[in-house]
């Protein structure tokens, strides 16, 4: 009866650590799955989740004279391809009250420099423009609000009519147009934020700064007062020369605002 009692109270002391090791044993029986999803709720795994594939909207940039619309496609988990297409509806107001702190003014002689021709040109017509792009994101992203940087091109530009400022009657060889073209090649940094809604359609905005370089390619033109023996009076000639290029880096800032699906 002795030996017996002695025997159960040494189970029962053990027990508890018998059980505890089993338990502890178990872990390993865990889904590999509960554990992922553990160490995700722990915030201990970057998060990496984009729901929307798809932006359209359309950059600011009537300040510039342009009116666009631009889409976005997301093509793996950190690419974005896009293209911008849009045309120039009047002349380019930011560059207009630049001008005077811009030195872009590269008139010798009887030649007519940048700064008048854009003065003294008459809007006439608008071109088209276009922006391809290529955006990767940077960091941890989530909900579809990333930061990204940016490498892209863009291209517009106007046609003018030089207006004659001068007393005497203006001959113009051939015309007067003024072909004004704008290439830029742009670095640039970004932050996009969508507001989530119910809809299937997210509005977004885009905030963006950047640095690049513009090529101006324009029409230039020479004067000269020449006298006419049968009209009897003198003529102001322009004479148009060959496209001149003047090439100036800038710093960029602009805002996007668009939907996301």
């Amino acid at each position: 009866m002795k030996m017996r009692f002695i025997f159960l109270f040494i189970i029962f002391i053990t027990s508890p650590g018998f059980v505890n090791s089993q338990e502890n044993n178990l872990d390993k029986y865990i889904p590999q799955s509960n554990k992922a999803k553990e160490y995700y709720n722990n915030e201990e795994m970057p998060v990496n989740i984009m729901s929307k594939k798809n932006y359209i909207f359309s950059d600011l940039l009537l300040l510039r004279g342009i009116a666009s619309i631009s889409y976005d496609r997301l093509i793996s988990n950190r690419l974005i391809i896009g293209m911008g297409i849009g045309s120039v509806l009047y002349k380019d107001l930011m560059l207009s009250l630049s001008l005077d702190i811009i030195n872009m003014d590269n008139s010798t002689g009887n030649t007519i420099g940048f700064t008048s021709l854009f003065s003294r040109g008459e809007f006439n017509k608008g071109l088209i423009y276009i922006n391809p792009n290529i955006k990767y994101i940077i960091g941890d992203y989530y909900n579809d609000s990333y930061k990204y940087v940016s490498l892209d091109f863009r291209k517009w530009g106007f046609k003018s009519k030089l207006i004659n400022n001068e007393p005497a009657p203006a001959i113009f060889l051939p015309n007067n147009t003024i072909d004004f073209n704008v290439y830029s090649f742009n670095f640039k940094y970004g932050s996009r934020v969508l507001f989530n809604s119910k809809s299937k359609l997210n509005l977004f905005t885009d905030i963006y700064s950047g640095i690049g370089v513009k090529f101006y390619k324009y029409s230039e033109f020479q004067y000269s007062y020449e006298y006419d023996s049968i009209m009897n009076t003198y003529f102001t000639y322009y004479r148009k020369l060959e496209d001149y290029n003047i090439v100036r880096p800038f710093f960029l800032f602009g805002f996007s605002l668009g939907v996301a699906f």
